[in-house]
């Protein structure tokens, strides 16, 4: 049996395109780099994407002088950019809203149905950033953040995906709104005052109270102050899940191990994202009392945030167990000319036991309410919305209360 060799060619010329028929469909009409390969003709009227450039104008990052001002609801600032100033408001807002769950008492189920529009939220988050704000495509653009998103979508699809299996699997709703139910505040409704429910709203509005930044317009500086508080938000969703519920199935702890290692060391990384060019880590709505300082340092592995897992995604590249089971602390890993160390600090015993903290509290000795910069809502008396938060003391205290002026406002916009 003979085998096919193609082998052959036959020269042609190419002909110079004109103007005279309607080929709206064809890409030689653009000109541009196709020249240096074919012939082209760049004709009037022609409204055809060449490929490879992108398709979003990112007219929402534009920044202005004399702009309409946008009022926002969980932030303030954006004075020079409402446009993004309203579009972070509305992936927040809305972040907020699907998580107010119709909480069924359930804690495994009650996790779920939070920690989907959870995700969802980073989702969001990155492709406003990238498809709206900036219109970066490369992985180094940025400076990380574009394959720091990347990854984002890569494993939080991946666990949305993951999760609505597990629904299915055990026949149960994704969705659990509260509509229609007079009862419902801004926090959710049905069985909010279980424990596990309970210490959920906690986590929420401690989540949405350190994502409510002053905007400043660097947009990829703005999503870097948010999504800290908000990664951190999941791996408390994940604590209160394991502290609530007695026998954890082994997808939910299996994915709760992996969302506790990725997006602490995902917060470590935009902490150093932020400190590397001299940023705040924080920057509140509230004038304080007395300067609050910034967030204590994260001191975690960061494998799972390197190149070097985005380029492998095998164990050894992603997971500091792995990794230190097969290579000394004190190498160095050829690919990255980094030590081990250097990115696995907590698996080569450079931490302290005890994380960071996961939340920062902004004005542990309450605001300054005689100047300086506000945001537009201030700490919430109303014993409604906070009365099934139980025992919670000092720093916390004051964080909650910003957590649920957040909600109250919520409510009161529905």
């Amino acid at each position: 049996m003979g085998n096919w060799v193609e082998n052959f060619w036959m020269p042609f010329d190419l002909a110079e395109p004109d103007c005279s028929r309607d080929l709206d469909d064809f890409s030689e009409k653009l000109g541009g780099d196709y020249a240096a390969a074919l012939p082209v003709a760049t004709c009037d009227g022609t409204d055809i994407a060449v490929v490879g450039e992108a398709s979003e104008s990112c007219e929402l990052g534009a920044t202005c002088d004399d702009c309409a001002a946008y009022e926002m609801m969980m932030g303030c600032g954006g004075a020079e950019c409402p446009a993004a100033a309203e579009l972070w408001d509305g992936i927040n807002v809305g972040m907020h809203e699907a998580m107010a769950l119709d909480f069924s008492g359930d804690p495994s189920l009650d996790f779920v149905r939070g920690m989907i529009p959870h995700h969802e939220g980073a989702v969001a988050m990155c492709d406003a950033l990238l498809k709206n704000l900036t219109c970066a495509t490369n992985d180094d653009d940025l400076d990380g953040l574009v394959m720091f998103c990347n990854e984002v979508h890569y494993s939080q699809d991946m666990e949305i995906a993951g999760m609505r299996r597990w629904l299915d699997a055990r026949g149960d709703d994704e969705a659990a709104s509260c509509d229609g139910d007079p009862a419902a505040t801004s926090d959710g409704c049905g069985a909010i005052a279980a424990n596990a429910s309970a210490a959920s709203v906690e986590a929420n509005r401690e989540m949405h109270a350190g994502m409510a930044v002053d905007v400043g317009c660097d947009h990829a500086v703005d999503f870097s102050r948010m999504m800290i508080p908000h990664h951190s938000g999941a791996v408390r969703m994940c604590e209160i899940l394991l502290e609530h519920e007695p026998d954890v199935d082994d997808y939910l702890e299996n994915l709760c191990a992996n969302i506790s290692r990725t997006q602490r060391a995902e917060v470590a990384w935009l902490y150093y994202w932020l400190e590397g060019r001299g940023l705040d880590i924080a920057a509140p709505c509230e004038a304080c009392d007395d300067d609050p300082g910034q967030p204590e340092r994260p001191c975690e592995d960061m494998l799972s945030s390197s190149l070097l897992c985005s380029v492998r995604r095998d164990a050894v590249s992603c997971d500091c167990a792995a990794l230190t089971s097969q290579r000394a602390c004190d190498d160095v890993l050829e690919e990255t000319q980094t030590l081990v160390s250097a990115e696995c600090e907590r698996s080569c015993g450079l931490c302290p036991d005890e994380h960071a903290p996961l939340f920062f509290d902004a004005c542990p000795n309450g605001a300054d309410d005689d100047g300086g910069h506000h945001h537009h809502h201030h700490h919430a008396d109303d014993d409604d919305v906070v009365a099934d938060v139980a025992d919670v003391s000092g720093a916390a205290a004051a964080s909650l209360a910003r957590g649920a002026a957040l909600a109250a406002l919520l409510l009161i916009a529905r």
